[in-house]
């Protein structure tokens, strides 16, 4: 196999999809580059899911429910406003979000779509700071730099760019929190992982990881923010405001895209598979059930994230600490109802930690199975829903719906089932030689921490 390997067509064979594979990435990235242009122009300035969090400081500046629909708010506060995309139901993020935005809300929508541009390329910037620090990367700053014009051409964090999503600002905080937690900084740690799951509740399973590793004191730390965020979104909006966003929003947003084509989630697998692919916003792309039990969609899809869960769960505890947080990011995402492509910037962390290991000690084998990963895990989710409409044969449009299989459909959980993998690849490479066996000093640490 080496000698075949070595010889003239085991090479080109070898050599053959890696450029392929190169084009393609090539071609994504020019693609993904027009999207970002794109997202400035007029015609798409209301697409962009900052526009929810500006309408939600809006309504907080003004003293107006914020949970109202996203298309009445902009009605409201925009003159002449188009139609907003996803406009037809309140913002499914939480009332800290708003208040955290206010600042922004002092700008016209346009200002503050190109301010909150940069601050996430600053986030870009201070995420692969921090996290070179963290595996002690040399050049940390040449690297964060480089970063911001790259960051453009991953799909996750390309489509985050485009959207002026949360999911970087995220990224920076867990960030933060992986480079407290290999200071052993356990206030740090806590404080900047409740700010990540302040912004979206999906990183709720970050609270397991201190329990897990019996850092109780970054525990209480994080439930402090959690907390104190609490307080301050309820003495500003009212209880009622949390209660209504709780126990009405949250439920009736993942009801509207649990069987979307474009949500990857684990859970919501086995309701298209009882139910079928449908959704009442992305309603262009239709799929009847591969066997029409609608009663057991809900129930079975819960199945695979706690298996998922649980596994990881077991290794976290088994493994070294910044081995475990990475472990666990990944849990968050296959654990969340809803997951959409640029959910997959938090695996930056995750990804960092794999690459670090392959270049290293990695073997010519596994080094080509990383870059295999990297490839699936590289494209936005739209490049996977171009593949299923060009396999289908007809090109949805606004006012032309089609219906797939739902066994087509599935191609786009390549980056969900790429995520899933993440979690082997990097037990295959650290496995429980990193389990967790602390220093004097890490015991002390500890020590304090439990007390």
């Amino acid at each position: 196999m080496k000698h075949f390997a070595n010889s003239r067509i085991g090479k080109v064979l070898i050599a053959a999809p890696m450029a392929l594979a190169f084009l393609f990435l090539i071609a994504n990235s020019i693609l993904q580059l027009n999207r970002i242009v794109d997202s400035f122009r007029e015609r798409s300035l209301y697409s962009k899911d900052i526009i929810q969090d500006w309408l939600l400081a809006k309504a907080i500046l003004h003293k107006t429910n914020p949970y109202l629909d996203i298309q009445e708010l902009a009605t409201r506060f925009i003159a002449n406003v188009p139609q907003v995309q996803n406009g037809s139901h309140p913002s499914p993020h939480p009332p800290t979000v708003g208040i955290l935005m206010t600042p922004l809300a002092f700008l016209s929508y346009k200002t503050a779509m190109i301010a909150w541009f940069l601050i996430e390329l600053a986030f870009v910037a201070g995420s692969v700071y921090l996290i070179c620090l963290t595996l002690k990367i040399k050049r940390p700053i040449a690297l964060s730099i480089i970063a911001i014009p790259l960051s453009a051409l991953w799909g996750a964090s390309g489509e985050e760019l485009v959207l002026g999503q949360l999911g970087i600002t995220q990224l920076f905080f867990l960030s933060a929190a992986w480079y407290c937690i290999s200071r052993q900084q356990a206030q740090l740690s806590g404080i900047f992982t409740g700010l990540a799951i302040i912004l979206k509740p999906m990183l709720w399973p970050m609270l397991f990881f201190f329990v897990l590793k019996r850092l109780y004191k970054s525990l209480c730390y994080c439930a402090l923010a959690l907390l104190l965020s609490g307080g301050i979104s309820a003495a500003i909006l009212g209880r009622e405001s949390l209660v209504y966003y709780a126990t009405n929003v949250l439920p009736s947003v993942d009801g509207i895209y649990a069987c979307s084509i474009l949500n990857l989630s684990l859970r919501s697998i086995a309701p298209k598979v009882f139910t079928g692919i449908h959704s009442p916003i992305h309603n262009i792309v239709y799929a009847k059930p591969m066997i029409d039990i609608p009663v057991l969609g809900a129930p079975l899809g819960w199945l695979l994230p706690i298996i998922s869960i649980v596994l990881i769960f077991f290794y976290v505890f088994r493994l070294d600490t910044q081995i475990g947080f990475s472990l666990m990011i990944i849990a968050c995402i296959l654990a969340s109802p809803v997951v959409w492509g640029h959910y997959l910037v938090l695996l930056a962390i995750p990804i960092s930690l794999l690459i670090k290991a392959t270049i290293e000690r990695g073997s010519r084998k596994s080094s080509y199975l990383s870059a295999i990963l990297g490839i699936f895990l590289f494209p936005s989710a739209l490049f996977w829903y171009g593949c299923i409409t060009l396999l289908s044969g007809d090109m949805p449009t606004a006012k032309h719906s089609i219906t797939i299989p739902v066994g087509l459909g599935f191609i786009m959980y390549v980056p969900t089932a790429a995520a899933t993998l993440l979690i082997f690849a990097i037990l295959a490479r650290y496995g429980l030689t990193h389990s967790a066996k602390p220093n004097n000093e890490e015991i002390l640490t500890m020590d304090a921490d439990r007390q």
